[in-house]
């Protein structure tokens, strides 16, 4: 029996009140977490129970005809998305099965008009921790004569530096964002807000997918990169979930990341604890500070504990989250076309790449402008209700001209210490190009070695493995102090070029030379993955 029949079976006797074994009940929703029409016909149900419990919202006769409508139009998912033009199942059997389904929802919709809906609906509300895309309220229920799914709303709130929305340039504007759409990071950060209790922010070269707003159930797809979520307590019923590849990471309120490239996903927990689970079959508790790691290809889980230095570096994804916390707002723009200043800062806030949009409460905010070496200008600008507020960027002083007519170069320790602000403003590649730098103007000095180790691992966070693995050999040629830092990074930009003899032999190095080394254990598992290929 195929994965679609046996899911037509097991929905219709849920649907006609018939009890599931829990092994059943879990196949339903297994079945339903990556089957869009399946996930849209949960969401139906989920509407339709909140319709029956709503405190003194009427059922109209309207959505009641459009209901029976649909179901005498014959297949089951066409009451779901009547648009998408769903063919009719072929098969006598899928057919008795559509016809059983489509009295069974008549039924219901009666059952809600009697006041009696609630009850046998819910059972339902489990389900919706696995329910992904939904179709928009608008299209769901086109003879309605109000929404039929209760939808969240979902704003950009923070745009700084190059950001898309689907395959144009984001704006902050009043529109709210819709299912499916794509928000895409590239040297920048962006932020959003649901309901307004969930914030999620990207970081650099980041995408994510609007997969539901279903107020029940929302999710949203990591496709690529890193989103970390924030969230206060979901009320019951209620579920909000990052997806990364065939992982669900789900939270009721807790502040986590989850990050997916092509062979791995990862889901790091900061505050609280998360539901992870995988093909929406088993799940595990992951509670805060701690991470699990889990590879698509060989399908081994990795976990270990979050270091503060990277839990550190995660929060300040969501430092300029007190930015649009505010009763009234307006909307600030700051650009820098005619200037060589590439950042700001809000109100001694975290430094974000240019240009910029956001919403800001209303008042007076002071906005402080950097350049790529830590020259920084003042601007104060005040912002009404409502109101968009552009402000330039000042032409930035040159540096200092030292006697012999040359510009000065700043000092090693000053390069130094404004790649360090950058790194803890989660600036990655503003520091990346402060560190290089380094080497730029001082060739050959111990500053500018002692720094490569810390160029790889920015250059691997940024996604350049490449460059990442030139930077931890130029150290390893001369090793120091750094040696291990470096040899686990080479090992990890091996891993992501793909190449396994290397990598191997590089772990082998690691074992041999630091066998009570940190990485030791993780290194040891992977090597025996490795052989076992």
């Amino acid at each position: 029996m195929s994965d679609r029949r046996r899911w037509e079976e097991l929905q219709t006797r849920w649907v006609q009140g018939d009890p599931l074994d829990p092994a059943e009940e879990q196949e339903r929703v297994a079945f339903a977490a990556h089957d869009a029409l399946a996930r849209r016909e949960l969401e139906m149900f989920a509407a339709l129970r909140a319709r029956a419990t709503a405190d003194g919202e009427p059922v109209s006769e309207k959505f009641i005809s459009a209901v029976l409508e649909a179901v005498e139009l014959g297949p089951r998912l066409r009451l779901v998305e009547a648009g998408e033009g769903v063919r009719s199942p072929s098969r006598p059997a899928e057919r008795q099965l559509a016809r059983v389904w489509g009295w069974a929802v008549a039924a219901a919709c009666l059952a809600l008009v009697a006041g009696i809906g609630g009850a046998w609906l819910a059972s339902s509300t489990k389900t919706l921790k696995t329910a992904g895309a939904t179709a928009h309220a608008s299209s769901a229920y086109p003879n309605a004569g109000q929404p039929s799914l209760e939808l969240a709303r979902a704003e950009l709130v923070l745009s700084a530096g190059e950001v898309r929305v689907d395959n144009g340039t984001a704006r902050i504007d009043r529109k709210a964002l819709d299912t499916g759409q794509v928000l895409a990071t590239g040297a920048g950060r962006a932020c959003l807000t649901i309901e307004p209790t969930i914030d999620v922010c990207l970081a650099e070269h980041s995408e994510i997918t609007l997969e539901s707003l279903v107020a029940s159930s929302i999710r949203i797809r990591v496709e690529a990169g890193l989103a970390l979520a924030s969230l206060s307590r979901r009320s019951p019923g209620s579920s909000f979930a990052l997806l990364a590849g065939d992982v669900v990471a789900m939270a009721h309120g807790t502040t986590f990341a989850a990050r997916h490239q092509s062979d791995e996903s990862e889901v790091v927990v900061l505050e609280g604890s998360v539901e992870v689970s995988r093909n929406g079959v088993s799940s595990e508790q992951v509670g805060a500070h701690s991470r699990v790691l889990i590879h698509s290809n060989g399908q081994v889980t990795e976990r270990s504990l979050v270091g503060q230095a990277e839990a550190e570096s995660l929060f300040t994804l969501r430092a300029t989250h007190g930015i649009w916390l505010s009763a009234a707002f307006g909307v600030l723009e700051l650009d820098s076309k005619a200037s060589a200043l590439t950042q700001a800062s809000i109100d001694g806030g975290a430094a974000l790449p240019l240009p910029f949009q956001g919403l800001v409460g209303v008042g007076r905010h002071h906005v402080t402008w950097r350049d790529s070496v830590g020259h920084e200008a003042e601007s104060a600008i005040d912002v009404s209700v409502g109101e968009t507020r552009r402000l330039e960027a000042p032409i930035v002083r040159q540096l200092p001209v030292a006697s012999n007519g040359l510009a000065e170069k700043p000092s090693p320790t000053a390069l130094l210490d404004a790649a360090r602000a950058e790194v803890a403003g989660g600036n990655r590649r503003a520091a990346l190009a402060l560190y290089q730098k380094v080497g730029g103007f001082y060739p050959g000095s111990p500053e500018a070695h002692t720094v490569l180790p810390t160029i790889g691992r920015l250059y691997l966070e940024l996604g350049d493995a490449e460059h990442a693995l030139r930077s931890f050999d130029s150290y390893l040629r001369h090793p120091g102090a750094l040696a291990p830092e470096a040899l686990s990074g080479k090992i990890r930009a091996l891993r992501a070029l793909g190449q396994r003899q290397l990598e191997h032999q590089a772990i082998r190095e690691y074992l041999a030379r630091y066998p009570k080394g940190l990485e030791a254990p993780r290194l040891e598992k992977r090597a025996l993955e490795l052989e076992s290929r």
